[in-house]
């Protein structure tokens, strides 16, 4: 199975998404690694637990890594939902002098 996301791909994120609402099985979020500081993740949910934990798995589940290695995570881990992927890479704004 290939990566959804390739290099360059754009992932549009709605930060504020569980501001009103709760995370949902099968939604796609971008997360924090639990362990690993300054890397973030791209998972879908697969289950959320009765202390509302929430198991994260990769779409490409031979080479990702994911819950079944670091384990479930908290709602606060959660950074927002992926709305949108561009397979499209923006252009740059240019600096002007």
């Amino acid at each position: 199975m290939f990566p959804v996301l390739k290099d360059n791909d754009v992932v549009f994120v709605n930060p504020n998404a569980y501001k009103a609402s709760f995370p949902s099985v099968n939604d796609i979020v971008v997360a924090k690694h639990p362990y690993k500081d300054n890397t973030l993740l791209i998972k879908k949910i697969v289950s959320i637990d009765e202390n509302e934990k929430f198991c994260l798995l990769g779409i490409n589940k031979n080479s990702s890594t994911d819950s079944r290695s670091f384990g479930s995570v908290c709602k606060k881990h959660i950074l927002g939902k992926v709305v949108g992927v561009s397979k499209y890479k923006l252009k740059e704004k240019k600096q002007s002098d």
